[in-house]
């Protein structure tokens, strides 16, 4: 195709995928039965923690009235656990800063599910926003595997209308324990309408790219995320546990006086030492003189 074929074909893409139709309100019933079909195949993998390429890899497949893309990828987060991922990633709940999310928060909460709303922003030939819904749970499988998955359960593209380029999202995650790392895998997947014949050999290749900087974005900004949040709390727990050292108090009391003994009437002070200050050794020498017992005992070492 040459240079004015090539304009000609990116004017007429634009054309046709910014304008919203009818056609395109809403997947059809054989759609939505191809898109539960590959989900529930994503999910059978996660479960029995199928292996996933540390390469980012994807592919786009075909189905009634639409388009699914699938994409995997992985990223090991040094120094860190699996308990203190989930932890992190549960509280607050919101997603890692990262460009294609423009603000989230969390609805709902009850035990290890989560309500979240994402505004996402997706660019391709055009750009668009969503406000978005998704519903997220967190499963431990043994003290070092743990999974979660991601549903939709709502997307409205900002601004009205639905020019169909993205009804369904999903995500099903893995945290596998490698030594003092972490490693993190992830299959997303989602659901668009088809592209038409005429553009696709220029769509295609716009659409895989995009999908492709999308996942490496996501894995990269979910990396950082953790390993700053596990460094904060281990610099605050240190700074903690120096505090309350420096905080201490140390009591220094003599001890009883060994039988037979004579009883004594004298006052017996007690020394006391807050924190790492000096003690008062005036104090523990009246402690010591006031034993009218016919014996000596050594003085306290200070």
């Amino acid at each position: 195709m040459n240079g004015r074929a090539a304009v000609i074909a990116a004017g007429a893409l634009v054309i046709l995928l910014s304008g919203a139709s009818p056609s395109w309100a809403q997947p059809t019933t054989e759609t939505l039965a191809a898109w539960g079909l590959q989900a529930a195949a994503a999910e059978a993998r996660s479960a029995r923690c199928a292996e996933v390429a540390g390469a980012v890899e994807g592919e786009s497949i075909p189905v009634p009235g639409g388009t699914i893309h699938r994409w995997r990828g992985s990223v090991r987060v040094r120094n860190t656990t699996v308990d203190q991922v989930l932890d992190i990633l549960m509280h607050p709940g919101t997603a890692p800063p990262q460009e294609d999310v423009l603000e989230s928060r969390v609805l709902a909460r009850s035990g290890s599910a989560l309500r979240v709303y994402l505004k996402l922003e997706r660019r391709t030939i055009v750009t668009v926003r969503y406000d978005t819904e998704h519903e997220v749970v967190f499963t431990r499988d043994s003290a070092a595997q743990a999974r979660s998955w991601s549903r939709s359960t709502r997307i409205t593209e900002v601004g009205g209308g639905d020019r169909g380029f993205l009804w369904r999202l999903n995500a099903y995650w893995r945290y596998t324990q490698s030594g003092g790392d972490v490693r993190i895998a992830v299959e997303s997947l989602s659901l668009s309408r088809s592209i038409p014949a005429l553009v696709r050999p220029i769509a295609a290749p716009l659409v895989a790219r995009v999908g492709r900087e999308s996942m490496i974005r996501t894995l990269d900004a979910l990396k950082q995320y953790i390993e700053e949040r596990t460094a904060t709390r281990s610099t605050a727990r240190a700074g903690s546990q120096r505090s309350a050292a420096a905080a201490g108090s140390c009591w220094v009391r003599q001890c009883r006086v060994p039988r037979p003994q004579t009883r004594s009437t004298a006052w017996m002070p007690t020394t006391v030492r807050d924190g790492i200050s000096r003690a008062s050794v005036a104090s523990a020498m009246r402690s010591l003189g006031s034993l009218n017992v016919g014996t000596r005992t050594t003085p306290l070492p200070m």
